[in-house]
């Protein structure tokens, strides 16, 4: 596997190319979740490259976004002073058990939470729908002045339709 700009991984691409989007538009906290993300995927790439040169021409990508997501920090503080935004990137280990949504958002739902915004670019198939649905089910139990939901997710094969005929009929039990 030669690593070239179109052989990279569509998972990365895609967060690359909404952290570029997220990042030009000043929404910083979610150009950074972006940024991370891909940045993950792309180091677990490097060692599969076959040549060294792709090894080297990746790297310095990876370089590069991490060197954008670092100047990013300050402004993100900077947007942050002030406000009362509660944005952090949770990252769960692979296989790691007793993490329910309970126990890892509870502490930022409360009485106070109107709103929440979920960047989650893999929810795309049947059991992932059902898991964000739980998580809303969270919300609307610990959150009594909840009036908004927004979900921002990956594209996919699936149809926007059914998925959102899915949501909905779902949403409709709770």
């Amino acid at each position: 596997f030669v690593y070239k700009m179109a052989s990279m991984p569509d998972t990365a691409k895609d967060l690359l190319t909404r952290a570029v989007q997220l990042d030009s538009a000043q929404r910083y906290s979610e150009a950074l979740i972006c940024y991370e993300e891909a940045i993950q995927i792309l180091i677990k790439v490097i060692p599969h490259c076959k040549s060294d040169l792709a090894k080297k021409e990746l790297r310095t990508k990876v370089e590069g976004y991490l060197e954008r997501a670092e100047k990013i920090k300050p402004l993100l503080k900077q947007q942050r002073e002030g406000s009362l935004e509660r944005v952090q990137c949770i990252q769960i280990k692979e296989g790691s058990k007793g993490n329910s949504y309970q126990s890892v958002f509870d502490k930022y739902l409360d009485g106070n939470v109107t709103e929440v915004e979920v960047l989650d670019p893999y929810i795309r198939v049947k059991h992932q729908v059902h898991n964000f649905v739980r998580f809303c089910e969270l919300l609307v139990k610990s959150c009594k002045r909840l009036q908004k939901v927004h979900l921002t997710t990956g594209e996919s094969d699936v149809s926007v339709y059914g998925i959102t005929t899915y949501l909905i009929l779902l949403w409709s039990y709770i």
